[in-house]
């Protein structure tokens, strides 16, 4: 009877799509995501025929990397003054770690990964498109700012930013008419970046992401005069754009009056978060202050009175976050699973551009703020990582 079920479970199809389901939700709901990430997984394990699949998977050097970097915050907790709620939750914040091989298995069928693709774009258009209203002022959601959508303007500006690049990749794949629609949907993702949105962290993400695309699909003897253009034409891009005039200018304001002594303003917090979280790993670079140090020193010290919410989580920056409470030990650990995925993406095909450009869009955006800690872009970045290694899945499936 059992196996009946599974049978049947499995020739419907019902976990393709809610992996389809999950890359759909992820850009526009928390509460859709997370519903369909569990069924995705249950979908997954349950399915009988991905056992040699899964001890394909855990014999991969990148797995092992994954699992190390959750056992390091699992491990942390026994030296670490935290209490237990928080401790608690920075485990189950660092435990998507652990659906990496899951998703590696289920996105094995390239037809599924391809699908996974357009919902993701799809979610993405629906998301520019309202960005783009509100812009406008034809449309009040959630905030005035038109980079707030359904997440925050960093959050929204960081997936736009990889849609752009996504939809770049899929054009110089396709032939014809589909061409022609993701030049357009690349053109369309472009404009949100650099003309709306208001995360200053996707200008420099866009930039690092387009520039790869281009060293990708150009010939080697048009390459430099290639970069060279596309420098020029970002920097009119960068001259005609309010948003990031703006952007530049609040920077570079606030910047200075951080060196006058007013220290209250977004760089300024930041700039006091990471110098705060460099004397906690100074005072124990090693293993660190343990899971949930920073957020435990930081309601004792309160080392920025004047920022509110006492129950800070991380320092905004992943590197920083994970120093303070694992040290170098984590460092180590964080590391390792970065360069394991980068050698993993090398031996890839067809998916090694998109593993590239999302690996190198997350390491930089980790500079400023806690990606992998944080639900949406932690997610992201393990969902399509595990769509991306899933074609080495595919290839055990060919010999």
């Amino acid at each position: 009877m059992v196996a009946l079920s599974i049978s049947r479970w499995q020739e419907k199809g019902w976990a393709s799509f809610f992996l389809v389901a999950m890359l759909f939700a992820i850009p526009l709901s928390p509460s859709l995501k997370s519903i369909f990430l569990v069924l995705s997984v249950l979908g997954v394990l349950v399915t009988f025929t991905h056992k040699q699949d899964f001890a394909f998977v855990f014999s991969q050097a990148w797995c092992k990397a994954a699992i190390l970097l959750f056992l390091v915050t699992i491990a942390a907790c026994l030296w670490g003054e935290a209490d237990s709620h928080t401790r608690f939750v920075l485990i189950e914040k660092y435990s998507k770690l652990l659906y990496l091989p899951i998703f590696a298995v289920g996105f094995c069928n390239r037809k599924i990964r391809m699908m996974g693709i357009y919902a993701y774009l799809s979610a993405m258009v629906l998301t520019c498109v309202i960005s783009v209203l509100k812009s406008k002022g034809y449309l009040n959601f959630h905030s005035e700012d038109p980079g707030h959508v359904f997440h925050n303007h960093i959050v929204t500006g960081f997936m736009m930013a990889f849609a752009a690049y996504l939809a770049g990749w899929l054009a110089g794949r396709e032939q014809g008419g589909r061409r022609v629609l993701f030049l357009l949907l690349t053109l369309l993702f472009s404009y949100d970046v650099l003309f709306i949105n208001t995360g200053r962290m996707s200008y420099v993400i866009y930039f690092i992401l387009m520039l790869g695309l281009l060293m990708h699909y150009l010939p080697v003897k048009y390459l430099i005069g290639g970069v060279v253009g596309f420098c020029v034409l970002f920097g009119v891009f960068v001259n005609q754009s309010k948003v990031i005039h703006q952007g530049t200018y609040s920077i570079l304001d606030e910047l200075h009056q951080y060196q006058q002594g007013n220290k209250d303003s977004s760089v300024g917090y930041r700039l006091r978060f990471h110098q705060y979280a460099k004397s906690l790993f100074l005072s124990s670079p090693l293993i660190g202050q343990g899971t949930g140090g920073f957020s435990h020193g930081f309601k004792k010290d309160d080392p920025v009175p004047s920022w509110s919410n006492k129950n800070l989580l991380d320092p905004h920056s992943q590197y920083w976050l994970i120093a303070v409470e694992f040290g170098l030990l984590g460092i180590a650990a964080l590391f390792y699973f970065f360069a394991n995925l980068l050698f993993a993406a090398f031996r890839l095909q067809e998916m090694k551009p998109v593993m590239l450009g999302l690996l190198s869009a997350f390491m930089v955006g980790n500079l400023s703020d806690s990606l992998l800690l944080y639900s949406v872009v932690g997610y992201l970045f393990i969902v399509f990582s595990g769509l991306c290694l899933s074609e080495s899945v595919a290839k055990q499936h060919e010999k």
